[in-house]
């Protein structure tokens, strides 16, 4: 599975972190988010790490994934802009949320 790590205000640090607690890992790195394949990690890996703000899976078939089973109207989502098409992946959210939890008038 792929795994985005959110880094802190120190990227090598992080970086160096992240190779200490998970081995010599490949990764890609854009901005101050590392990209790391890695077998599934358990939900307190977090826990880990001092310079990693936050942790998510990938998820690249989007459409195959329950992506909210809440019952309020309003929640929050977060898309880190890691690939070109961010911007584009945050229109269809907001368009599949919108066609999902509308309010009822």
């Amino acid at each position: 599975m792929k795994y985005l790590f959110i880094l802190g205000r120190n990227i090598d640090l992080s970086i160096a972190e992240i190779k200490a607690v998970l081995g010599n890992v490949e990764f890609v790195l854009r901005k101050n988010a590392l990209l790391v394949e890695l077998p599934k990690v358990g939900d307190n890996l977090i826990e880990k790490f001092g310079g990693v703000i936050a942790i998510g899976e990938v998820i690249e078939d989007v459409d195959k994934h329950v992506l909210y089973s809440g019952n309020k109207n309003k929640f929050n989502y977060v898309v880190w802009n890691f690939s070109d098409s961010a911007e584009e992946f945050s229109s269809y959210l907001k368009k599949r949320f919108k066609h999902m939890y509308r309010k009822n008038s």
